[in-house]
């Protein structure tokens, strides 16, 4: 079967992005941000007024090729989500899914996909389950 590329630019408001970053610190990166390959205590949630997380910020100990520091903003987040819906990250359906409702009135992402986001924006990949 033949196929065509539909390509659709959308604008994300920043608090659904504030809501991804929150969900992962408080339940889906859990498991790894704060676990023996981050240097411990060097995990930082940057909160607003409102208490949503705005930035991660963290430093890997190992498997890092580089200084090992780690900055998720929300454009990172932004570009995570790209990544995946354009098919250059490969993650379960129902993730995708879930990920191409960032930007829409229908916006619903779980703690899982928050995880694949930013484990995307820190990475370019999955490294974590």
């Amino acid at each position: 079967m033949s196929t065509l590329r539909l390509t659709v630019e959308r604008q994300v408001p920043l608090e659904q992005v504030y809501d991804v970053l929150t969900t992962a610190v408080e339940g889906g990166s859990g498991y790894w941000l704060f676990g023996e390959d981050v240097q411990p205590r060097s995990a930082q949630a940057i909160r607003n007024s409102d208490h949503d997380v705005t930035r991660i910020e963290f430093e890997v100990v190992v498997g890092s090729n580089d200084d090992g520091r780690r900055v998720v903003t929300p454009q990172k987040i932004v570009d995570a989500a790209q990544k995946v819906l354009d098919g250059r990250v490969q993650v379960r359906p129902d993730l995708v899914d879930q990920i191409g409702t960032l930007g829409t009135g229908r916006f619903d992402i779980d703690a899982d996909a928050a995880d694949v986001l930013v484990q995307v924006a820190a990475f370019g990949e999955i490294v974590y389950g």
